[in-house]
């Protein structure tokens, strides 16, 4: 995940996206999916923690990338496309 303007980016695929901005007073934060289609919700503070190790967990045993590619998360339980 890269932070970004005081939120966090992560990719999902090829061209969908995730930004995580925190709520102002600290206990969650707005979860926005960019792609074909666009979701916005809100999460509390825990499962914003949950999201987030799972976002990390993914990233980190994600294979190998490029240095100059935009890291990328597949769940494993994701239909294909």
């Amino acid at each position: 995940m890269d932070v970004v303007h005081g939120g966090m980016w992560a990719v999902l695929g090829d061209e969908s996206r995730i930004k995580i901005k925190p709520e102002p007073d600290g206990n969650g934060a707005e979860v926005t999916f960019f792609g074909s289609f666009e979701i916005s919700l809100s999460m509390s503070e825990s499962t914003l923690t949950r999201f987030r190790d799972l976002c990390a967990k993914a990233l980190r045993d994600a294979p190998a990338f490029e240095e100059d590619a935009e890291p990328s998360w597949t769940h494993p339980a994701a239909p294909s496309a």
